[in-house]
Formats: C-alpha cells, structure tokens, sequence
C-alpha cells in the first residue's frame, strides 16, 4: 500500500516501474498521454494504467520497424547486421550510446510468438531443424545465463517453415504457461546466416519477454552485461 491508497500511485514510483525520469511522468500526464491528477503539489496515475497495453505503449514509444529491430538487436550483440546500410548502421549505433537501451516491447515487430505443445519426437524434430534458431532458455546456457526451463524448446523459425513443422507433427496451439514449445515466427526480414543460436542480445530481449519472473530477471541482467560492455569499449 502506498501513501495514496491502493488505487493511485505516485509518480516517482511510476518512473521507477516504467524505467523512465519522474520527469518524463509528468510531461505524460500534462499532455493526456498518461492519466493522471495533481494533489497537494504531488502527481499521481492510477494503478490501472501500468496494466494498459496501449497506455504503457505511449510512454515506451511506437515499436521499431523489424528491419531496425534486428538491426538493434544485431549491433548491440556485435554483429554486422548486413541488411542494413551503412547509413542506417551508423545511426543505430548512435542510438546504442544513449543512457538507456530501448524497452523491449519496442523490438516486437521482430516476430509473431506462437506457443504450442507438442510430443518429444517432434521437439527433436523441430531442433534439428536446419533453419531452426535456438533462443530464449534454450540459448541461455550457451550466453552463460542462469535460467533453465527442463522440456521447454524456444527460438525461431521462418513462418511458413513453422506452419509446415506445425502440420507435419500435429503441434497444438496452448496458453503460455502450458507450453513446451515457444516459436517465434519471422514473417519477411530473416536476419540470421549461419547462426543456430540467436545472438545475446535477442536472448536477452526474448527472456524479458517471458511471463516467468526468473526469466524476465535474467534476460534483463544480460542486457545489463551487455551495456556495460559496449561502454568499456
């Protein structure tokens, strides 16, 4: 409980859960982006809001197309991302020297997730894929992550590679928690050459994305070894 009752919450808080400055909070507020009120020279939002899909897209910005969303991903990972121009290059480096990386709800447009269940012969079936790359907990190990998840198979696949793997062994479409399977579907820009595990950058955005909590904590803790590591250099 915060000194506003349950349902407002002030805007200090708001930053912090948001990753933004409490400045930024209240320039969300002042021009109806963010709802919001002013009382007694505090502002506050309402606790809702922080669960608003469309609310919390306003305040982490409109998504990054998928061409600079894997370039992001790519550079930040030192990788050439060579679908990119070197004027495109250029400027997505600059953007990785900014004080904070971008949210990753920013870089969805890389891929439609899909979760899905299916039988040990077909998870086999479906890693030894030639155009299957391993990401999420399947790549943490290889990025030295700390976070298993025993019978759970997760990257990516072109997607209409997936619908034909989807077919031939009869995967089923089940709620997040009930997966074994979490596929995300590249549908135009396939932004990987030899690689059979997704560099660490797109491990680290792809575990944030999880509704596991340990999951989220150790994706969000490569990004930060990541940044540090880029400012070393």
């Amino acid at each position: 409980m915060n000194d506003y009752g349950d349902d407002w919450i002030g805007a200090s808080e708001v930053a912090k859960r948001l990753h933004v400055s409490e400045a930024r909070v209240r320039a969300l507020i002042e021009r109806g982006a963010l709802p919001g009120r002013k009382l007694a020279n505090r502002w506050l939002v309402p606790a809702h809001a922080l669960h608003n899909s469309s609310i919390t897209a306003r305040v982490e910005g409109r998504p990054f197309s998928s061409e600079n969303a894997w370039g992001l991903l790519f550079l930040a990972s030192g990788k050439p991302a060579e679908w990119l121009s070197a004027v495109e290059r250029s400027r997505l480096k600059a953007r990785l020297k900014a004080p904070r990386f971008p949210f990753a709800s920013r870089f969805r447009r890389r891929a439609n997730v899909a979760y899905l269940r299916g039988d040990e012969r077909a998870l086999r079936k479906i890693v030894e894929d030639d155009q299957f790359v391993r990401s999420g907990v399947s790549a943490a190990e290889h990025h030295n992550v700390d976070v298993v998840a025993p019978g759970v198979v997760e990257g990516y696949l072109p997607k209409e590679r997936l619908a034909k793997l989807s077919h031939e062994h009869a995967l089923r479409a089940v709620p997040e928690g009930s997966a074994n399977l979490i596929v995300r579907a590249v549908d135009d820009l396939w932004p990987f050459r030899s690689e059979r595990v997704a560099p660490e950058a797109v491990v680290a955005v792809d575990l944030i994305d999880s509704a596991d909590q340990r999951s989220r904590r150790a994706g969000s803790e490569l990004l930060k070894q990541i940044r540090r590591s880029q400012r070393s250099k």
